[in-house]
């Protein structure tokens, strides 16, 4: 009985801890980059036309590297946006939740046993 208690206690403490974290990791994200909004002459940047979303980009990185070369751009530009703020804070929250159905899970299959 007390282990089961204690398995809820721990599994409500990483889902408490996890969820705050992700807040916190998310507001410290969007503090930061609307600081870095701004080009040093003060004008806004336009993100709109990426050099990497140009069909001439796509054909030059085919031409050279192949297939493969396509490949590994698409997936650099994937770890780019997984470095956001909002992606961090998800991946944090959606890891403390499954920890903490881990250790309910584990409450319940020791209350059962």
């Amino acid at each position: 009985m007390k282990s089961r208690a204690a398995l809820n206690t721990v599994g409500v403490i990483v889902l408490l801890l996890g969820i705050v974290g992700a807040c916190i990791v998310y507001a410290i994200g969007q503090n930061r980059s609307a600081g870095q909004g701004a080009n040093a002459d003060g004008a806004w940047q336009d993100g709109s036309l990426a050099p990497a979303d140009s069909k001439s980009f796509s054909h030059d990185v085919e031409m050279y590297n192949g297939k493969l070369g396509v490949l590994v751009v698409k997936w650099w530009d994937l770890c780019d946006v997984l470095k956001r703020p909002g992606s961090v804070a998800i991946m944090i929250a959606v890891g403390s939740v499954a920890a903490a159905c881990g250790c309910f899970i584990a409450a319940k299959r020791n209350n059962e046993a």
